[in-house]
Order: structure tokens, then sequence, then C-alpha cells
């Protein structure tokens, strides 16, 4: 093989470990859970605290366990539209029903976003575990960032 040929081997080898590295590093924040730090206090968050929203449409409950191991232990339930998602982090399942109430009582945030913890105050029943709903947008679009489609402001 010519020097110039061993040059390419090594440049298209040193192309797919980078890509398998992205590819890793995507997987880490997108699919691998992260622990969620509190970030209420943040003076930009204040405007939301204690807005009320009501869900246009049922929404998945999805359980999520924080640890490595997937233990069968819910550290936090994120509320999502259908289909949700699956994978060895989600160890419980369960529906909001459309007309369900939420009220934000808190912001926790981790390298994946920013996830507002919120009350179901439509069914008071206490959850050990927290309940959070996506920051999917800007927090001044006019329902906070919380799709639009999904839950409507009510005050």
């Amino acid at each position: 093989m010519a020097i110039g040929g061993h040059k390419a081997l090594w440049m298209t080898a040193a192309l797919v470990a980078g890509g398998i590295a992205a590819y890793l590093v995507v997987y880490e924040i997108v699919f691998v859970p992260q622990a969620l730090e509190d970030v209420t206090r943040e003076s930009r968050y204040a405007s939301v605290l204690g807005k009320q929203f009501s869900v246009k449409e049922d929404v998945l409950a999805l359980g999520i366990t924080l640890d490595r191991n997937y233990k069968k232990q819910v550290d936090y339930i994120t509320l999502v539209p259908r289909p949700g998602f699956a994978g060895p982090e989600v160890v419980t399942k369960a529906e909001l029903k459309k007309g369900a109430q939420l009220k934000v009582v808190g912001v926790l945030k981790s390298n994946a976003g920013t996830e507002y913890k919120v009350e179901v105050i439509s069914d008071p029943k206490p959850t050990a575990s927290p309940v959070t709903v996506r920051q999917s947008g800007a927090i001044d679009d006019g329902n906070f960032g919380i799709d639009k489609n999904i839950y409507g402001l009510l005050n």
C-alpha cells in the first residue's frame, strides 16, 4: 500500500472514531437520565412559579429512575405526550387525563434541559416523587416555554 493509502486509512479511522464519540456524547445527554438540580431560586424563573395549566390532551406520566443499574425506583415522574418514550430508565407508566390541572412549584435543570416541577392540583393525592413538565420553548413565549398544544395557561 502506498504511503498516501495509509494516510487515508488513518483519516477514515479518525473520522469513524470521532463519529462514535459524538454519538456517545449525544446518547448520554439525550437518553441517559440526568440528575435534576433545583434552580427554582434563579430570578429568571420567578414569573413562572405559581402559574397553572390545564392539560389539553391525555398525557403519559412516566416514572423515571436515575439509577445507573435501572433499579425499579421512581426518582421523578415526567409528563409527556403520546407516544412517550421507552427505555430501561422508564420504570412505571400511567396516564394523566385531559382537563387535569397543574401548578408550577419549582424549576429543575439537567444536562438535557429544564423541567418545571408541578403539582397536579386537580388530583390532590401526594406523590412520593416530583412530577415534571419539560420547558421546550422560551420562557417569554406566552406559555412560559411549555408546549401550547398540550398545556393551556389558566392564570
